[in-house]
């Protein structure tokens, strides 16, 4: 009877699939980096003829734009988020020259954030990309403030005076938080 039940349980384990062994697993304190969500798959207020912002720059077809302007400051301090590669430029377009005025030079500075950043970033522009009433400013005064997103031939055009609001103003909140205040659009002193 033993010698049945060891055969029976070797043509067991031959027909049994086999499977590979795990891959070895990275320590724990080792950080895999997140996936990268896809890109907008839920749009509302997408606009057919808005304003397309003018950084300086050629825009990058998966992209978040922002554009922040005083009356003091003489031009738009414009964030672009290349969603693609990661790349974060900073520019400030100076505005028109008004006769008998010193016109301000442009500037212009480029940060590739850590791959690491770039998945929480997009979930929060779906987030605004899916969010189907128009963006809040909250009160300020001189200060007006434009949010595009880009997806391709699509977009979605925000813009208010005042400070933005709700899911704008979290959006800078975390572009600022990576790059340091003295980066940030909504910090930059009179030029």
């Amino acid at each position: 009877m033993p010698i049945r039940f060891a055969a029976f349980a070797a043509c067991l384990l031959a027909c049994a699939p086999v499977e590979a062994a795990a891959p070895p697993q990275a320590p724990a304190s080792a950080q895999v980096p997140a996936e990268v969500p896809a890109y907008a798959p839920l749009k509302e207020r997408v606009c057919s003829d808005c304003p397309m912002p003018r950084p300086g720059i050629a825009l990058p077809r998966h992209a978040v734009v922002v554009g922040t302007w005083g009356f003091f400051n003489q031009g738009t301090d414009f964030q672009v988020l290349d969603l693609d590669t990661g790349t974060l430029v900073h520019a400030f377009v100076p505005a028109p020259a008004v006769p008998g005025r010193q016109q301000p030079k442009g500037k212009r500075s480029t940060v590739t954030l850590p791959r690491s950043a770039l998945p929480p970033l997009v979930a929060l522009a779906n987030r605004i990309w899916a969010y189907p009433q128009p963006i809040p400013s909250r009160s300020a005064t001189d200060i007006a403030w434009n949010l595009w997103l880009i997806d391709g031939r699509q977009v979605r055009h925000e813009t208010g005076a005042g400070l933005p609001a709700g899911l704008a103003a979290e959006w800078m909140h975390c572009v600022d938080k990576l790059l340091g205040a003295e980066h940030s659009s909504l910090h930059q002193s009179p030029r």
